[in-house]
This record gives structure tokens, C-alpha cells and sequence, in this order.
């Protein structure tokens, strides 16, 4: 399991959360857009995001870590429909939208097959 962290204090917590429970995990105190992290990490099967960023810059960022068989687990509040709108017009994806367990007015936006349009 790879954790992208770019909070020094919070990849201190999961460091220590890891070391504790002895979990393997590798965690990265960077930032998610920066090449070197997207170099060391490469693509993943799962990607999440929670209060990270809008659909569309979230599919910007999350790109680079998909391959054909990536799935995206991003969870959206109320505006998630306008944000899926707005995230089609710059990239192509198959989504569906399930309910949150633990907040009536949230979802689980589950991503797969992401590629950006091709402008022509």
C-alpha cells in the first residue's frame, strides 16, 4: 500500500499508525502532481481521495496513477452530479455514484477506464 501525504505531521501519524498495527505501507510526505512522487509510485489497482479537490482537478491529479485496470474511490458531497458534468469535458470515464454509510448527503464516485480527451 502506497500513502501520498504531503502534511509532514500527518505522514508522521501514519507512519506511526503503520508501525503499530504492522501494517506494510509506504508512505510518501510529497505532493500527489509532483513527477518524482508519480515517477516513485506509478500506477496503483485502488486510488482514493477524500476533501482533496473539485472532480475535475481531482481527475488531473489522479491520472498519472492510472492504468487500464485502476479503480478511483473518491468521495463528493452534495455537488457531486455538477462536478461529474464538469469532469466530462475534459476527461472521459465511466462512473457510478453510490450512497455513503456514514453521511446521508455524500457519495462514493467509483471511477474506472480515466483518459483525458483528446482535443481535435
Amino acid at each position: 500500500m502506497a500513502l501520498i501525504e504531503s502534511d509532514t505531521r500527518k505522514a508522521a501519524f501514519l507512519g506511526e499508525v503503520a508501525r503499530q498495527t504492522g501494517v506494510p505501507v509506504d508512505i510518501y510526505p510529497d505532493r500527489i502532481e509532483k513527477a518524482a512522487t508519480q515517477y516513485k509510485v506509478g500506477p496503483v489497482d485502488v486510488i482514493t481521495a477524500r476533501g482533496l479537490a473539485p472532480m475535475p482537478r481531482l481527475l488531473e491529479l489522479a491520472a498519472p496513477y492510472f492504468s487500464i485496470a485502476t479503480v478511483g474511490l473518491f468521495l463528493k458531497g452534495r455537488g457531486a452530479k455538477a462536478e461529474l458534468d464538469e469532469a466530462g469535458q475534459r476527461w472521459e470515464f465511466s462512473a457510478e455514484q453510490r450512497p455513503s454509510q456514514t453521511d446521508r448527503d455524500s457519495q462514493i464516485i467509483v471511477v474506472h477506464a480515466l483518459r483525458a480527451k483528446v482535443e481535435g
